[in-house]
């Protein structure tokens, strides 16, 4: 099967449906930050996060709030870092009935 590409060269989610079945791989940005800002005890800002990971504030902002950002294997690399813990704690993958329960994809 041919990946279709987007310009910039990442996989694109022009494919969000694949055999007849819907798939959302969703970050957890916003689950992540409560975790740090409980840990920490202060607040914790995408500003923050994106310095961080070396992107814009506004890279982050789409992952934390768009179900369909497509992110780079180096950028979840980064995620996983900064926030030190697995990938699965990063990425959520929605199973096919709760994606069209929810509407999401």
């Amino acid at each position: 099967m041919s990946s279709v590409r987007n310009h910039s060269g990442r996989m694109s989610n022009l494919l969000s449906t694949l055999f007849g079945k819907i798939f959302v791989i969703r970050f957890r940005i916003k689950e992540r930050l409560a975790d740090r800002q409980f840990a920490t005890g202060r607040n914790v800002t995408l500003t923050e996060v994106a310095e961080a990971i070396g992107v814009t504030r506004g890279t982050v902002s789409k992952m934390a709030n768009q179900s369909d950002y497509n992110a780079t294997i180096e950028i979840v690399d980064r995620l996983c870092r900064y926030f030190d813990c697995p990938v699965e704690q990063i990425l959520e993958y929605v199973p096919d009935d709760k994606a069209r329960r929810t509407g999401a994809g």
